[in-house]
Order: C-alpha cells, then sequence, then structure tokens
C-alpha cells in the first residue's frame, strides 16, 4: 500500500578531472499503488515557526488518526520546536521502497525542476538524508564533467538500481548500521556542491542550497518528529552537507549528526583563497554558507571556518569524516588552486594533501564532537558501496568506526 506520510512537526511550533565521480551518481524509481493520505478527515492543524504560509488554497494535511509517521516519540521527547515549520505537503511513499517525488521550486543547472527519492522504514524512528556526488562547475572546463544539467525520475530510476542498494543503503546486509532508518536521497543537477543561490549564473543556474531548502519542507513535513538526522554526503554531496548543515537543521528539533565522505575542509594553507573565492563569486556562497556562518567564516577561508563554529554551536552532534590518504579526485580538484587559479591544471602533491588532511584532525581534534577516519590510498568514496564494509584503517574496520562515530564515541583512526 502506498501511504502519504505527514509528520506533526508544525504540532510544536573540457573534461574536468571530477571524472572519476561519474560512476558514483545516477537515479530513480516509482513505485504504484493506491494512495492513501494522512489528514483525510479534513482537520487543518494550526502552524507554528517563521517559514512562510502555504501557498493560497493548500493547508498543511495532518497524521491519520493513531499514526505517527516519521516513526518518532515527538522529535526526541520534549524537545523545543524546529525552528522553521515545514509546510508540506508530505511525500507518497512505500515501506522499504524508493519513490520519487517532485519537488516545487527547485532548479537544476538548465532551469528544469527536479525532486527527491525517498525510502520510509516500518518503525523507524531515524533519519538519513543523503547528498547525491558528481563535479563541480567553476568554469567552461569543469562544468563539462559535471554529471547532470538536470535530474528527473528516470534519472533516480538508474541510480536506484545501481547504488539504491549498496554500502549504506543495502537493507539486506545485516552488518549495515543504517539499515532502519528512514533515508532520503537529494539529486545533485547544480554544479554547486549543493551550496549556491546563483539562478542567473554565468555557467548556469546555480540553486543547489534553495534546492535543499523547498526538499526540507516536503522531507520535515514526512519525517519531522525522528528522534536523530543524519545527513551524509560523498564528494560534492559531501562538501554539501557541511554547507547545508543549518539549512537542513532548522527544519528539525532532533539532532542532526554529519557523515562527510571524502570532502576535506581544509584550511586556506592548503586550499588557498582564490579557489574558494571562485566558489564564493560563481555560486553566490554569500547568500548560503556565509550568510549561515556569520563573523565566524572569513571569505577566503570558510571551507575551514563553517565547520569548525559548528562544532562549536551544536556540541550534541556529530560530525564525521571519511577519507583516503592520496585521493585523486579531489587532489585533482583542489589542484585548481597550484597556481593561482590560472594555467594548467597541476594535481595537489601528495604529501601537501596528506599535509591538509593532518593539519584538519589537529585543528578540529580537540572538539569531542569532530570524529575522522583517514585510510591510505588514492581512492574517492566508499559511503554508497560495498567498500563501506570491507575499509579498514588501522586495524578497525570503517563499519565499526561508524557505529561508534553514530554514539560519539569514534574519535580519529588514520596514519
Amino acid at each position: 500500500m502506498r501511504v502519504r506520510f505527514q509528520a506533526d512537526s508544525w504540532r510544536g511550533a573540457g573534461a574536468w578531472p571530477w571524472l572519476a565521480l561519474l560512476v558514483l551518481t545516477i537515479s530513480a524509481l516509482g513505485c504504484s499503488g493506491s494512495a492513501r493520505e494522512f489528514g483525510d478527515s479534513g482537520t487543518e492543524p494550526a502552524t507554528t515557526g517563521t517559514a512562510s504560509p502555504p501557498p493560497q488554497g493548500q493547508a498543511p494535511e495532518g497524521p491519520g488518526a493513531g499514526e505517527t509517521p516519521g516513526g518518532g516519540s515527538g522529535g526526541g521527547g520534549g524537545a523545543a520546536p524546529p525552528q522553521t515549520a515545514a509546510t508540506g505537503p508530505g511525500l507518497e511513499v512505500e515501506y522499504g521502497q524508493w519513490t520519487w517525488s517532485d519537488v516545487a521550486g527547485t532548479a537544476c543547472r538548465d532551469g528544469s525542476p527536479t525532486g527527491i527519492g525517498a525510502r520510509p522504514q516500518m518503525g523507524a524512528t531515524k533519519l538519513m538524508i543523503f547528498l547525491q556526488p558528481g563535479g563541480a562547475c567553476i568554469s567552461p572546463r569543469s562544468c563539462l564533467a559535471t554529471l547532470y544539467q538536470r535530474y528527473s525520475a528516470g534519472d533516480f530510476n538508474l541510480w536506484t538500481s545501481l547504488k539504491g542498494n549498496s554500502g549504506i543503503f543495502d537493507l539486506q546486509n545485516p552488518d549495515n548500521p543504517f539499515a532502519d532508518y528512514h533515508m532520503v536521497f537529494i539529486p545533485y543537477c547544480t554544479g554547486d556542491v549543493h551550496a549556491g543561490n546563483n539562478p542567473t549564473g554565468a555557467f548556469g543556474s546555480f540553486t543547489g542550497y534553495a534546492n535543499v531548502t523547498a526538499a526540507m519542507h516536503r522531507v520535515a513535513a514526512t519525517f519531522g518528529d525522528v528522534e536523530r538526522v543524519v545527513l551524509a554526503g560523498t564528494s560534492a554531496g559531501g562538501f554539501g552537507a557541511i554547507a547545508n548543515y543549518e539549512n537542513v537543521k532548522q527544519f528539525f528539533s532532533a539532532p542532526v549528526d554529519v557523515i562527510n565522505d571524502a570532502a576535506p575542509p581544509m584550511s586556506n594553507q592548503f586550499v588557498g583563497g582564490c579557489l574558494q573565492d571562485n566558489w564564493r563569486t560563481t555560486w553566490n556562497l554569500d547568500q548560503t554558507v556565509l550568510k549561515d556562518c556569520g563573523a565566524a567564516c572569513a571569505t577566503d577561508n570558510f571551507l575551514a571556518d563553517y565547520l569548525e563554529s559548528l562544532l562549536t554551536k551544536y556540541p550534541e552532534a556529530n560530525f564525521s569524516y571519511v577519507g583516503s590518504t592520496a585521493d585523486t579526485t579531489i587532489r585533482l580538484f583542489f589542484g585548481t588552486d597550484q597556481q593561482g587559479c590560472k594555467g594548467p591544471l597541476i594535481v595537489m602533491p601528495e604529501d601537501q594533501f596528506r599535509g591538509g588532511l593532518n593539519e584538519m584532525r589537529d585543528r578540529l581534534g580537540p572538539a569531542l564532537n569532530f570524529h575522522s577516519f583517514i585510510y591510505e590510498g588514492s581512492q574517492h568514496t566508499v559511503l554508497d558501496s560495498t567498500r563501506f564494509y570491507q575499509q579498514g584503517s588501522a586495524g578497525v574496520s570503517l563499519r565499526i568506526w561508524t557505529d561508534s562515530a553514530m554514539l560519539g564515541q569514534a574519535g580519529h583512526i588514520g596514519p
């Protein structure tokens, strides 16, 4: 049976090096069945919060009698209401199945609308939101290699067939620590690491941040009562998970953890100001990441500053980084900065990349809610593949370390 979940969150108020990512991102599955919508009684709940009200003639939908969608106990048992109330409507989803939903107000780089995927689990009390990888568009050359300029249900169907039951999405693996989570998939078609707010950019519409906001209204209306949220992403999606932390957290009373796979937030000592400035101006990050970060972020060091500020502001949340010591894809990406963002691309040397990882770990390590798992090699991303269960470092399994990270007990593993 297809069910529309509606959580009562309103109740409490030139080919670019990123070609290596091509196998890591694609999408879609549609499910059929008769629809049942919670809230069919016609009762209109009161709404609270700072979000805009629903469009004229469209009221938020309430849960059905006796139902507690989102599987929660009311947002962690008496937790304060979220900063922003979801305006919905909830998603039509089917337990244990990936389903695509178009989302109004979204736009890909070519201006076409997109949506999100979701797979609820019966009785789940936790939610994972996964941000897809797929390159970064900051120049004509780099834009050619981004995976998508548009993203629809057909793309999502392909992703589900390739990745939708692999790694952290594998429901059949008894070792999967996320098998009992609701899952949400945020596609990537904007080329701005999910962080932009520049609909009239030189290379297309960079509205990744706004897309996440629009998606969260639907997601929180569906799963708003979960007890914990994990915001995860690989590569571009890993950068996006950090960039959208406040954007996502505003919709949930529950703590929001981060798992960042292969997107190291290095300081400007290693990732120079010209590259960060290109991101900032091309994608208009002044209106997203830098606005959320405020005075804590320098315009030429926000990649490192923002995460550092989040660690202090949200001590109850866990922020985890996973990556290799010589990630070829990210070294190519950061290599743009090797000649002041001019001239031919030079790959960041391995020793410089490793130095950036060590500096990141030393700088953030004193924070008890920052955890890192760094393994030898040049591989790029592990979360959405079988390597999630196979990867180790210093004699520790990544899968077991992830369990500990979710409990705030993982610490730092690696060379």
